[in-house]
């Protein structure tokens, strides 16, 4: 059974530019990271869970060319 549900948001966060989030089973919001544009922007994919509970994603604009990154966040 699962605990959590993890998203991104194309836009939002305390940045603007985008913001990864968990919602539990019984509705509680968490902010895991919200983006800056210097580290990604856009994000418009979802994320992919590893069996570590690593979640890996894109965002299509933002870094270091602004040509999008890739980004992996540690539990």
């Amino acid at each position: 059974m699962h605990r959590a549900t993890s998203g991104t948001a194309e836009f939002g966060g305390a940045n603007g530019p985008g913001v990864v989030f968990e919602i539990t089973n019984s509705g509680t919001e968490t902010v895991l990271h919200s983006f800056d544009g210097s580290d990604g922007a856009a994000l418009l994919t979802g994320l992919v869970l590893d069996n570590a509970g690593n979640l890996y994603g894109t965002a299509t604009e933002g870094g270091a060319y602004n040509q999008g990154t890739v980004f992996k966040m540690v539990p």
